[in-house]
């Protein structure tokens, strides 16, 4: 009996720990983020995101918007850019948290991204922002090829 309550213990711990835990994916600038690289197919993505919406040019698709907060741009079938838009998501597999270089993830602070990355970067600020709401800034690092 005593074996019994430990393996429903452990079963239930388990079962648990996959609510809390997030599988890491990596951005890697120049290379892709996670699973999904430039250059490769976007079923690749498919196999763990949700297609939302596809814009098309001439019959092939040129933007990929997916229902977990991530973008494809596409060049002749092939992915050219990835967007993301949250630090973690919820994919097939389960959730997942997005981090690079230096532990830096989307939605950290100026002052968290410049102690990461340096001060090295382009800044403007975006058009289109409503005056109800606060300017919103694009950075770039051309150099380590990030946005």
């Amino acid at each position: 009996m005593r074996v019994g309550r430990i393996l429903t213990a452990l079963s239930f711990a388990v079962a648990m720990s996959g609510l809390g835990w997030a599988m890491p994916w990596k951005i890697q600038p120049g290379f892709g983020v996670g699973p999904i690289t430039l250059s490769a197919d976007p079923r690749v993505a498919d196999g763990s995101l949700v297609r939302e919406d596809t814009m098309k040019s001439g019959g092939q698709p040129i933007w990929i918007k997916y229902k977990e907060g991530l973008e494809l741009h596409m060049e002749r079938s092939k992915v050219l850019q990835i967007i993301v838009h949250n630090a973690t998501m919820s994919t097939k597999q389960g959730p997942v948290e997005l981090e690079g270089e230096g532990g830096i993830k989307v939605g950290m602070t100026v002052a968290q991204m410049e102690q990461v990355l340096g001060r090295n970067y382009q800044a403007r600020d975006l058009k289109g922002t409503a005056k109800t709401q606060p300017t919103e800034t694009y950075y770039a690092y051309t150099s380590k090829g990030i946005g």
